[in-house]
């Protein structure tokens, strides 16, 4: 769980880099390894990095985290202020 607002930021900072090597990197896959080797360009070079299956589900399970945990992007808050906004709405209706 984030305590402030600026280690949400810096949580999904790191998740967003993580992602761009998956999403927008040229990838290379060996099937006896079980490892996807991934390159992208960053800061006027080409990074490369090795991710294990079980590295990719850690993102998958940091994502789902950053959605939808207490503090998170669809968590508690969310929730209330989704509750809210429709009990407001609700009565202005009547």
């Amino acid at each position: 769980m984030w305590k402030t607002d600026k280690e949400f930021k810096e949580a999904i900072g790191s998740f967003i880099r993580e992602r761009r090597f998956l999403a927008h990197g040229f990838v290379t896959y060996c099937l006896p390894k079980e490892t996807i080797t991934t390159y992208v360009k960053e800061t006027g070079r080409v990074i490369k990095k090795n991710q294990t299956l079980a590295d990719i589900k850690g993102y998958t399970n940091r994502l789902h985290h950053l959605n939808t945990g207490d503090n998170g992007i669809n968590g508690e808050f969310n929730i209330l202020f989704t509750k809210t906004r429709i009990n407001k709405r609700n009565i202005l209706n009547c």
